[in-house]
């Protein structure tokens, strides 16, 4: 993604930000979920429409994983907390997607299905009551 003259990147060992087009990169590695486990995974990531600095991450164990969350920055980049969502996901959460018109929406999914959705920018979450076999791609349309 590119937003605020900077490059930003997820990587299987977590997210890099470079601000001279690609010339050093800066990066951010998030916690492990288990001791034994080798990095923390990264996936998908989306910055927010009407706010560049707020960027999303889906992030879990390993793939498939047994174990995901979605990681959010408000500094765009500098620093990131885990949102709160209301059921823990059952995988790693591998895609995030928003639109440039309804901002405030964002949706994750994880590899097996879960899907959630939030309406107010990231502050809160619902998991939607479908249940998906497995979730290879992710949109948000605006109407």
């Amino acid at each position: 993604a590119v937003a605020n003259d900077s490059i930003y990147c997820t990587s299987p060992f977590g997210f890099a930000t470079s601000r001279d087009e690609g010339e050093s990169w800066d990066y951010h590695y998030f916690p492990k979920f288990n001791p034994t486990d080798v990095r923390s995974y990264c996936r998908g990531m989306i910055v927010k429409p009407d706010d560049p600095n707020t960027m999303f991450v889906g992030n879990g164990d390993f793939i498939p994983g047994v174990v995901g969350c979605v990681q959010r920055t408000k500094d765009a980049g500098k620093t990131w907390a885990p949102v709160d969502l209301p059921v823990e996901p059952n995988s790693v959460v591998y895609w995030l997607a928003n639109h440039p018109s309804i901002p405030n929406v964002v949706a994750a999914a994880t590899i097996f299905g879960y899907v959630y959705v939030s309406t107010d920018g990231g502050d809160t979450w619902e998991k939607l009551d479908k249940e998906f076999g497995e979730v290879r791609a992710l949109a948000i349309t605006p109407n």
